[in-house]
């Protein structure tokens, strides 16, 4: 019998299970490591990992052996809308590529959105981001003996305390320079707007907690108020229609970086752009009403009748985003910025030069923005290399400690 699949309300609203049956119907058994297959299970003894990235875009997968040289399997594959969707392609993927005599001892899956403190519920964003999914029952579907969740951009972050000096192209400032006590972060604007931080080695919190290893903290960067110039049309145009779509779903409050940022903003920027500065292309730009993707491939093609309006508002993008890791560059005393994510990498030649000019561009704190060193991640499977990492680190908790405590902290971030 397949394992049922609940969707939780809000933590500390009580439990709330959302259509089983229909779910249950949706949801059939891996072959090899269902639930009744304890017994098989017991018999497999060569133990594997499984990480997942799940965006509102894509989900990167990936099955990995814990010990010996066996192949690494993983995929992308488009994000589907429904949860139930989304775990019937991961099994799908584990029952491809498990071998026989392969188990899933541990597991982290990196998703959009809030994670309970147990790591078992995520309320996905791009899904509902007001109900937590618990996904307990999901990791036995699997056949996941041991699993975790944290944040995708957490998983970034865990992902780049790892990452070598090949896949970093420095972008501006000094290598050797910045607040060597302060925290590295990390900026991933895609659907949404990731932020998160590195924390040094070892540092005790203003509450006394002590924070050791490779701390990674999901950051509310990206919820700072947004600052744009008032004397740039494009910008003043892009705020007043960014704060006019935020209040007519509810939202009263000041546009954040978020708002700016965040999945849809590229076209959005793309209207203002072609409004503003190309205002003959408006009928045409009607009749399209392109995807951030379609946006891009308008960029790279220099023959594209919309070409110079598409930089122009990867331009802008790239402006906006430095002036909000300036922001919170100054907030923290960063030690280092780093630029990852599927966005940055697939334009970067439009956008970068006016993160470089926007993120330096400060009166007062010139000399600390200008030296602190700023970092291109060129690693697009940064998010999916963290959760790999996380999950075999869980797995050598697990192995130590003996319980399954162990893996309800985040790996190497643990608060003593």
């Amino acid at each position: 019998m397949p394992s049922r699949l609940w969707l939780q309300a809000p933590l500390g609203s009580g439990f709330r299970g959302l259509g089983p049956a229909e779910l249950d119907a949706k949801l059939t058994p891996v072959s090899r490591i269902d639930r009744s297959g304890k017994i098989a299970r017991q018999r497999m003894k060569q133990p594997y990992l499984f990480a997942a990235d799940t965006g509102a875009t894509n989900t990167r997968l990936r099955l990995e052996p814990l010990e010996g040289s066996r192949e690494r399997r993983q995929d992308r594959v488009e994000s589907p809308k429904r949860i139930d969707e989304l775990v019937e392609r991961m099994r799908s993927f584990v029952e491809t590529w498990l071998p026989p005599d392969g188990v899933i001892e541990s597991a982290a899956f990196g998703l959009p959105g809030k994670v309970s403190a147990d790591r078992r519920q995520c309320a996905i964003s791009y899904l509902d981001p007001d109900r937590y999914v618990d996904f307990g029952p999901i990791f036995e579907h699997l056949g996941v003996n041991h699993g975790i969740l944290a944040n995708d951009v957490e998983c970034g972050v865990f992902g780049l305390a790892a990452t070598p000096a090949n896949q970093l192209e420095l972008v501006c400032g000094e290598p050797d320079a910045g607040n060597s006590a302060g925290p590295s972060i990390l900026g991933m604007p895609g659907t949404g707007l990731g932020v998160g931080l590195l924390l040094p080695a070892s540092i005790t919190m203003p509450s006394g907690k002590h924070l050791a290893g490779d701390a990674t903290l999901p950051s509310e960067g990206g919820h700072l108020p947004a600052a744009i110039r008032p004397d740039d049309p494009v910008e003043l145009a892009y705020y007043r229609r960014t704060a006019a779509e935020a209040a007519a779903d509810g939202d009263h409050a000041l546009p954040t970086w978020e708002h700016l940022l965040r999945g849809g903003a590229i076209p959005r920027l793309l209207r203002c752009v072609v409004d503003t500065e190309f205002p003959d292309a408006s009928s045409q730009l009607d009749e399209l009403d392109p995807l951030p993707r379609t946006v891009s491939e308008w960029a790279a093609d220099d023959d594209h009748p919309l070409h110079s309006a598409a930089v122009r508002a990867f331009a802008y993008y790239g402006r906006l985003f430095g002036r909000m890791m300036q922001s919170a560059t100054l907030l923290v005393l960063a030690g280092g910025v780093y630029l990852g994510g599927d966005v940055v990498l697939a334009n970067c030649r439009h956008l970068v030069s006016e993160f470089r000019r926007s993120f330096r561009d400060h009166t007062i704190h010139r000399d600390l923005v200008e030296n602190t060193p700023v970092w291109l991640v060129t690693n697009s499977k940064l998010n999916l290399d963290g959760a790999t990492r996380m999950a075999r680190e869980a797995w050598r908790l697990q192995c130590e400690n003996g319980g399954a405590g162990a893996l309800t902290a985040a790996p190497r971030s643990a608060i003593s």
